[in-house]
């Protein structure tokens, strides 16, 4: 049986890498990071740490025991940024180079980039709370470090989640 190889949806992967492109300015405005500081000045309320949001540029202060106070910029480096890019330009270049439905491929990538705002809270909101029982030291390995690993986890098991499940949209049959 002869292997069939399919070719590009170049409309589907220049609607990705639009997408992408008004994804990345959506998660560089200044009301983006304003969510981004009074959630994660939320959640670290919730938790009993001591932190306030300062609105000249939206930065989280908060106290670390080296670092009395520490003033978190929420800028292209704690937004999520980095990664939200390399997930559309992957979603953009694989999925939406093939061919089928392109509400689904939007609403998958759509989705996707809800997961990763959501997810980078929880884990820039996990490193702030290690720094500020462990210093900052602590803070920048789970979050520069870790960090990383723990996104191409999740980065690389939505983008497989969805590009299995395309082939059921397109209609293939999965042999088991």
């Amino acid at each position: 049986m002869l292997a069939f190889k399919e070719k590009p949806d170049w409309l589907g992967v220049a609607v990705g890498l639009a997408c992408t492109l008004i994804f990345c300015f959506v998660i560089n405005t200044r009301l983006t990071s304003s969510v981004i500081a009074y959630s994660l000045s939320e959640l670290l309320s919730f938790g009993g740490i001591p932190n306030y949001v300062e609105m000249s540029w939206p930065q989280l202060v908060t106290y670390f025991p080296d670092v009395r106070p520490f003033v978190l910029p929420i800028d292209w480096r704690y937004s999520g940024f980095a990664v939200l890019l390399v997930f559309c330009v992957l979603m953009s270049f694989t999925a939406f180079a093939l061919r089928g439905p392109i509400w689904y491929k939007v609403v998958w990538l759509v989705s996707g980039c809800f997961l990763l705002f959501a997810w980078n809270l929880v884990r820039l909101a996990f490193s702030l709370v290690l720094g500020y029982y462990y210093g900052l030291t602590v803070f920048r390995a789970s979050y520069f470090f870790f960090g990383p690993l723990i996104d191409f986890v999740w980065v690389t098991a939505i983008w497989s989640f969805g590009m299995s499940y395309f082939r059921l949209v397109r209609g293939e049959v999965i042999a088991s």
